[in-house]
């Protein structure tokens, strides 16, 4: 048979995501049309090979440097679905003997047959038997008129008359066209049209009439059940329904009606509601319902995580493998309220065991029957089956979530349900899901497939992950907590009152009472140890935090906890916080500022030596923003703005940047121009800056600090005037505060050896936040810097011009004069920075006369 294109399903984009739309070729006109949602427009089918046949893209013939990167491009469109239409329908021959002809006709046939099989294909067969019958009537043509001109065309038998001649032809015609009358009978196809005055019913084996009963009862059943209505209907039963109240554990020998009630509620909603395409509204209402229901009914909850800890495959549908997010939410939220209301019931005895035996399937299908330890309540065989299932999650990474949820929810119930999840080793369990590869377990399964989880277009959301590892991990010792602990504790000569004021814990401690009725932590395997210990764990859980809060509060809490009385594990944390810093750009830095927060609130022994160590000379927090100022801007006034916070709301901070105040004096006329000077005037400046400015002044006036401010000055036109380039204008801003004398350099310190000998970033070469800085022409103020140079040299001769024991006016010279070919060298700096890159690129060849 024949068939023609006339549609295509395309897919474009990847293997993770993409968008279908279709290509339909009109039956009547013949003309293509592109279907793409509500978008519908003509299609040349000549485009066919570019749209839909995927594969790279040809190749570029130019000599261009983009020519390699366009023939390694690979086309996105790829033909789905094809559709295809059989424009004629060709009658099938059916080879059958007849069995009522002559025996000249019977081989006559069996001939034909032979010859028909021996035939390759349909075509040949046509092209023969047109050529067949050419010949054949050619043959008749030219005998007809060879003989004495009869006209029509019979030979003409010398012993016969004419007459008998042409009766004896006819009959022969006549025999000709019965038998082929006959035999397209015998090979007509049959007409399902003759049989329309026949029942069906009469001629349909009865196994098919069944089926089509059935099917048409099911569809009509499910058309009425699956329906919004009748769900209403049977929620209001169900409402209606006596379910009193039963607050006992064991309902055993008692009578319990409303334990029914709720099993009946529960198959409906989530067997028959759960699969409606329309149940948005009604599905919510009965999973509130259910709520209520569960949490009047203790038994009714022991039923519920008793049943589906035994259907792991039920599990698995609704917490992992639905597509639908009400379904999802709903079931992990029952779930959770289960949880809770057998908490006062079933807590005690988490992790009493007991040995069931269970009948498995072998792979060769036999029955096996195994013994294992399983939890006595329900509550821990359901969070061992939630457990079970965490090696399925990686491959419904777009939607577990929800699954997770379910962890950190019961993490948070109490001490004894962390306690259960930790002695279930979660934290390596979670630990491993979550780094995949890079996981400090992968060493010890070596053989073991990691999937891969999302893409850079849709990451995976691991925020409930990573919160209750926080909580696991927060609720166990450190080494350091460990040690001080059991040393504490061996001191024997102690009191009770002396011992509890030694024992500190960490501030992000999820504490627990113990059997001494003592504050306590959760000790924790070797193994889970491994996960705090991993750095790749902090650099992912950084990577996510820049867009879930929820990981950068659960990550300060780790790095905090495990930092407290822990040197090492604090230097390690310092260098993270440090080199964030300095590769960040301004959306960024805040990840790293927000963790160094917390991080220099842990009230220990070592809290000066964070402090310290985050606010150093030459690397830190301090030196970021002084060396970036201004070049980058953003950057800067970003980190003020949070140190400025942290200024105002930790004490120990603030008191700690006090004593540093000569470090960031600068910052006073600093955020005057980029704040109320950038933008004009007031009015543009923008209300949370001019905010910040004026909680910054208040700051210094509470602390009896002067603040400095900028004085107004003409733009000198041979730095820019307008559109210029100009060393003092908004872009760049100027840091000379009011008493400023001539020769002073822009950094506002107190004497000339506290003052630092860079004058800005472009002295030192460095480069900027994620490679955005500038390295400029230094060599000048290098020399001018070097401690050959005579200007750069303390010693002043006591005797000549400048002596009569004037040594400290003289000192106040050279200092001047100093400042002044430094100041000028700056400005050259940016002259020629600014020319350099200019829209012509020429540079000024008499830039170096300046």
């Amino acid at each position: 048979y024949k068939y023609k294109l006339v549609g295509v399903t395309v897919h474009t984009g990847s293997a993770e995501a993409g968008h279908y739309y279709s290509y339909i070729k009109d039956r009547k006109t013949g003309d293509w049309n592109e279907f793409n949602d509500s978008w519908i427009k003509p299609f040349d089918p000549k485009d066919m090979d570019k749209e839909c046949f995927g594969g790279k893209k040809p190749g570029n013939s130019s000599n261009s440097w983009s020519s390699d990167w366009g023939d390694n491009q690979e086309r996105i469109k790829n033909g789905y679905i094809l559709v295809y239409e059989r424009p004629a329908f060709l009658k099938p021959e059916h080879n059958v003997v007849p069995t009522t002809t002559t025996t000249t006709a019977t081989a006559t046939t069996t001939t034909r047959t032979e010859e028909k099989k021996q035939e390759p294909t349909q075509k040949k067969q046509d092209e023969g038997d047109n050529k067949d019958a050419s010949l054949e009537e050619a043959k008749m043509q030219d005998k007809g008129k060879t003989k004495s001109g009869n006209n029509l065309g019979v030979r003409v038998d010398p012993g016969l008359s004419v007459d008998e001649s042409s009766l004896n032809f006819i009959n022969r015609e006549k025999k000709k066209e019965e038998k082929k009358e006959e035999e397209e009978k015998k090979e007509a196809l049959v007409n399902v049209l003759d049989f329309t005055d026949i029942d069906p019913v009469k001629i349909m084996a009865q196994e098919i009439k069944t089926d089509i009963v059935n099917n048409n009862i099911e569809f009509m059943r499910d058309r009425q059940v699956f329906n919004p209505a009748y769900f209403k209907f049977v929620f209001d039963v169900v409402r209606v329904a006596p379910v009193p109240p039963f607050k006992e554990y064991d309902d055993t020998g008692k009578e319990n009606i409303g334990l029914s009630v709720i099993q009946l509620a529960t198959k409906v909603c989530f067997q028959y509601i759960a699969r409606t395409a329309d149940k948005q509204v009604i599905f919510n209402k009965f999973v509130a319902y259910l709520k209520w229901l569960f949490e009047n009914n203790v038994p009714a909850c022991k039923w519920l995580l008793y049943s589906l800890s035994e259907k792991r495959k039920l599990v698995s549908d609704y917490m992992l493998k639905t597509r639908e997010v009400p379904v999802m939410r709903g079931f992990g939220e029952l779930l959770v309220h289960a949880f809770k209301t057998l908490k006062p019931f079933e807590e005690q005895s988490l992790d009493k065991v007991e040995t069931i035996t269970r009948t498995v399937k072998t792979k060769k299908g036999e029955d096996k029957k195994v013994e294992e330890e399983v939890g006595v309540t329900a509550t821990t065989r359901m969070v061992e089956t939630l457990i079970a299932l965490i090696e399925l999650a990686p491959k419904y990474w777009f939607r577990f979530s929800y699954f997770f949820n379910v962890f950190r929810d019961f993490a948070i119930l109490g001490p004894l349900q962390r306690t259960l999840l930790v002695r279930r080793h979660l934290i390596e369990k979670l630990g491993d899901l979550y780094l995949g590869n890079r996981s400090p377990y992968a060493k010890d399964t070596p053989n073991k497939q990691y999937q891969q989880m999302g893409s850079r277009m849709y990451p995976p959301k691991f925020d409930s992950l990573v919160q209750t590892l926080s909580l696991l991990i927060c609720s166990c010792h450190t080494p350091s907590t460990r040690t001080r602990l059991t040393a504490i504790r061996q001191q024997k000569e102690l009191t009770d009152n002396e011992r509890k004021e030694l024992i500190k814990f960490p501030q992000t401690s999820i504490l627990y009472k113990n059997a001494n009725n003592e504050d306590d932590l959760l000790e924790m395997s070797s193994k889970d140890e491994k996960l705090p210990h991993a750095k790749e764990f902090y650099l992912e859980m950084i990577s996510q935090a820049h867009r879930s809060k929820d990981i950068l509060h659960a990550l300060s809490d780790i790095m905090c906890h495990w930092s407290f009385e822990d040197a090492k594990y604090s230097d390690d944390v310092v260098r993270i916080i440090i080199d964030g810093i300095d590769s960040s750009g301004p959306e960024f830095v805040i990840t790293y500022l927000h963790i160094m927060e917390h991080f220099i609130g842990i009230n220990d022994s070592y809290q000066n030596h964070r402090l310290e160590q985050l606010h150093g000379k030459d690397v830190g927090v301090l030196s970021a923003i002084t060396t970036y100022r201004l070049h980058h801007q953003p950057f800067s006034f970003t980190c003020m703005r949070h140190v400025i916070e942290i200024m105002l709301k930790n004490e120990t901070y603030r008191n700690f940047m006090l004593q540093k105040r000569n470090e960031w004096k600068w910052w006073d006329s600093w955020l005057d121009s980029y704040i109320n000077r950038r933008y004009g005037s007031t009015s543009d400046v923008s209300p949370d800056k001019k905010k910040l400015f004026d909680a910054y002044l208040q700051l210094l006036t509470s602390n009896n600090i002067e603040p400095i401010r900028n004085v107004q000055r003409e733009e000198p036109k041979h730095l820019g005037g307008e559109g210029g380039y100009s060393m003092y204008d908004t872009r760049v801003p100027s840091s000379f505060p009011e008493d400023h004398e001539p020769g002073q350099t822009d950094d506002i310190y107190e004497s000339d050896e506290e003052a630092p000998t860079r004058l800005n970033a472009g002295q030192q070469g460095v480069t900027g936040p994620q490679g955005h800085g500038t390295r400029h022409q230094g060599d000048a103020l290098e020399a001018v810097q070097s401690s050959e140079h005579p200007l750069a040299r303390e010693e002043v001769p006591e005797h000549g011009p400048a002596g009569n024991g004037k040594n400290k006016d003289c000192k106040k010279m050279f200092k001047f004069l100093r400042n002044i070919v430094s100041h000028t060298l700056s400005m050259y700096v940016h002259i020629r920075y600014a020319h350099t890159n200019n829209l012509d690129g020429e540079t000024d060849a008499n830039l170096d006369d300046v």
